[in-house]
C-alpha cells in the first residue's frame, strides 16, 4: 500500500496543485475532489473491483465506496442475471449443477 503523506506534505500537495490548476483555468472548486470522483468513476466504468478501488482511495469501507458510487453500477443486476444465463447455457446439458460453497 502506499505511503500516507503526513499532514504538511498533503497540504503542501493540496497548495501545489491550486496553483497548477489556477494556471490552466480550473475555477475555485474545481479540484482535486472532482479528481479523484472522475478516478473512480472512470476505474468503475473499466470494471476495476470494487473492493480494490476502496483500498486505493483510502476508503475505510468497501460500504463507503459502494454508498458513494452505487449510481455507477446501474446494469449490476442485468450484469448478475446475464452471468447466470451464460453459466446456464453452457451446462444445459447436464442433469445436475455442480454446487460449490
Amino acid at each position: 500500500m502506499a505511503k500516507r503523506l503526513t499532514e504538511s506534505e498533503a497540504r503542501g500537495a493540496i497548495e501545489m496543485f491550486r496553483v497548477a490548476a489556477r494556471a490552466v483555468g480550473l475555477k475555485v472548486g474545481e479540484g482535486l475532489h472532482q479528481l479523484r470522483h472522475t478516478c473512480v468513476s472512470v476505474l468503475i466504468a473499466e470494471g476495476a473491483n470494487p473492493k480494490e478501488i476502496q483500498e486505493w482511495v483510502g476508503h475505510a469501507s468497501i460500504e463507503e465506496t459502494m454508498d458513494t458510487y452505487v449510481h455507477l453500477f446501474p446494469n449490476a443486476k442485468h450484469q448478475l442475471s446475464s452471468m447466470l444465463d451464460k453459466h446456464a447455457s453452457r451446462h444445459s446439458d447436464k442433469d445436475q449443477f455442480e454446487i460449490t460453497n
